[in-house]
């Protein structure tokens, strides 16, 4: 059988006059918007859909997981929140060889010898999702 998929990529314009909140699910959203109608900033509606997510599809989210949130104060003060996963603290560049295909311009996920960081007991990291959820 002959299957493919199309990545199609698109923006869709959205405006509101108050706030809004996107997330995976909609029991997410009413909960980050709550937290925006009872005075809650937008990384407390943030870290609240966040949290809701892991709880309503933890197959999919939730605090074994990592990221960046970029944010901006009604001040005009920016601020970059770096909660991506970390290697343990024993882990050293020795444990993950690179392939031929390494590109020192890339991210270099896939170019790890036996991919050693995304498969075995060399994949394993330290999550990076409560930090943000400390933040509130």
């Amino acid at each position: 059988m002959n299957s493919s998929t199309t990545h199609r990529i698109s923006r869709d314009l959205a405006i509101s006059r108050r706030h809004m909140v996107a997330a995976k699910h909609p029991w997410a959203v009413r909960a980050a918007l709550d937290v925006l109608d009872r005075g809650g900033n937008a990384v407390d509606a943030a870290v609240t859909a966040a949290f809701a997510v892991g709880v309503l599809e933890p197959w999919m989210s939730g605090i074994g997981g990592g990221g960046f949130m970029t944010i901006q104060r009604a001040s005009g003060e920016r601020a970059v929140v770096d909660y991506f996963s970390r290697a343990p603290r024993a882990a050293e560049p020795a444990m993950y060889s690179l392939t031929d295909s390494f590109r020192a311009d890339g991210v270099g996920f896939g170019a790890v010898k036996d991919q050693a960081n995304t498969y075995g007991p060399l994949s394993i990291a330290t999550p990076g999702l409560p930090l943000p959820w400390s933040l509130v």
